[in-house]
């Protein structure tokens, strides 16, 4: 049911740009039938965002996002970023192969915000999902595939992100360099709740499964891993700033190596000017 009150003496115009429906257990739904997608399907190594490892890293949480289609199946997961003139955009940074889904263009995504357990140990219920935002408006990417640079995508969230939400906008650094020190992921694993991965070392400059400078390579986390639906999340460095998006690699809970994220460098230089660069 939709309702317009209108003052007496004025004329008002309603129009719908989007319509969405979808029965709750359908949030979730999963890329096939027999994968476990959603609350619970996580691998046993991963960490929970409130567990001691997350500690200090709160901020950097709440500005990762899960992204849903318009019908909620989970798709990936995403990170909201600040710009340089701190102006509170809404601005969202994921990969470009997350708007490959034939289930729905990023202009009707879902934005799924603090989706997460209060405590480090599994809830014995599933947190509240109900924090979310529709609509995106695409202001620039690249690659059509996991292996072209960067495999980024810049978004705009159109619909007021309530204050509620407590949404956190990340800072982030765009310099090329050889490596970074102790990179830190957060994201939503196979549609889980929020989850951590930690490096007790370098990130790498490296080429997606090739030699090249495209891409920041984690050989090896010491804690955590990431599963399908990570893809697009942040990969942050020493001093809490993004450094790039998750695009792939072979990391899970049996063996966590090897995760390429595209460089914020590299999707800088894709393009010439400020204007396509959507600064």
């Amino acid at each position: 049911m939709i309702e317009l009150f209108v003052p007496t003496g004025l004329v008002a115009a309603l129009q719908l740009a989007t319509v969405v429906h979808h029965f709750r257990d359908a949030l979730f739904g999963g890329w096939q039938a027999e994968e476990c997608i959603g609350y619970g399907c996580a691998g046993q190594c991963t960490v929970n965002v409130a567990c001691e490892l997350g500690s200090g890293w709160e901020e950097q949480a709440a500005s990762t996002v899960q992204v849903l289609t318009s019908e909620g199946t989970t798709l990936c997961s995403a990170s909201m970023v600040n710009t340089l003139a701190g102006d509170g955009r809404q601005l969202l940074l994921t990969a470009s192969h997350c708007d490959q889904d034939p289930l729905g263009s990023a202009e009707d995504w879902i934005v799924l915000f603090n989706y997460q357990d209060p405590t480090c140990a599994d809830a014995p219920a599933e947190p509240s999902r109900n924090a979310t935002t529709q609509g995106t408006k695409l202001l620039a990417r690249r690659g059509e595939l996991h292996r072209d640079p960067s495999d980024f995508a810049l978004l705009e969230i159109t619909e007021p992100i309530p204050d509620g939400y407590r949404a956190y906008l990340s800072g982030w650094n765009a310099e090329e360099g050889e490596t970074f020190e102790q990179p830190f992921g957060i994201h939503h694993p196979r549609g889980d709740v929020k989850k951590l991965n930690a490096r007790n070392g370098t990130a790498s400059t490296s080429g997606f499964f090739e030699q090249g400078h495209t891409h920041w390579v984690v050989d090896r986390w010491d804690a955590g891993s990431t599963e399908l639906g990570s893809s697009g999340s942040p990969v942050f460095d020493a001093d809490q700033r993004i450094r790039g998006q998750l695009n792939g690699g072979l990391s899970s809970c049996l063996d966590p190596v090897l995760d390429y994220y595209g460089k914020l460098s590299v999707s800088w230089e894709v393009h010439t000017t400020a204007a396509v660069r959507s600064d």
